[in-house]
């Protein structure tokens, strides 16, 4: 898996990625980092930008969890909840759309941050993390996201092309061993 990554983006000379680093796909706004924690777990992330964001800001990522299960995250320059929302513990729920599709929704789940709820990062339950990764493997084109905020900001509508994910996710699909 690590060879067909390695063939797109890396010079001949390299043996395997080098861990922590971003390693993209040619010609896409996807990447990859390898990343294990502290026990040796491997906690490496599958990212993809969106569309319109120019600095990196904005962008799913696919990370390995428990259990070998890929949990998504959705990371975005601005913030996802108003203040409200932020003291009441309450997530906006996100929806996706595949190239153009019906929209199907889940409820957000929040996220923490030194402690702190973070603004600037959704996750899903375990049956979102599935539907929404399914979405991306089934999506010939683009997955468009909807955050519906509250507090008077404008529902948040992105766009991430899918071009490289497959590539990427047979890299850290399953999240097996690392070397």
């Amino acid at each position: 898996m690590l060879a067909l990554l390695l063939a797109l983006s890396a010079p001949p000379a390299a043996e395997k990625l080098p861990y922590g680093q971003d390693m993209r796909v040619p010609g896409s706004k996807v990447s990859v980092r390898l990343e294990k924690d502290a026990q040796g777990a491997n906690r490496s992330s599958l990212f993809l930008d969106e569309r319109y964001d120019t600095l990196s800001k904005t962008f799913v990522q696919f990370r390995c969890g428990e259990g070998g299960k890929l949990q998504f995250f959705l990371k975005t320059k601005v913030p996802l909840l108003s203040e409200a929302d932020l003291v009441a513990g309450r997530a906006p729920s996100i929806s996706y759309r595949v190239d153009g599709q019906q929209p199907r929704t889940f409820p957000g789940v929040l996220t923490r941050k030194g402690g702190d709820f973070d603004r600037f990062v959704l996750a899903t339950n375990d049956v979102g993390d599935a539907r929404f990764l399914g979405a991306f493997k089934a999506a010939r084109q683009k997955v468009e996201l909807r955050v519906v905020r509250t507090g008077g900001a404008a529902p948040l509508t992105l766009t991430f092309p899918v071009k490289g994910f497959a590539e990427a996710l047979s890299v850290v699909e399953g999240c097996g061993a690392l070397p």
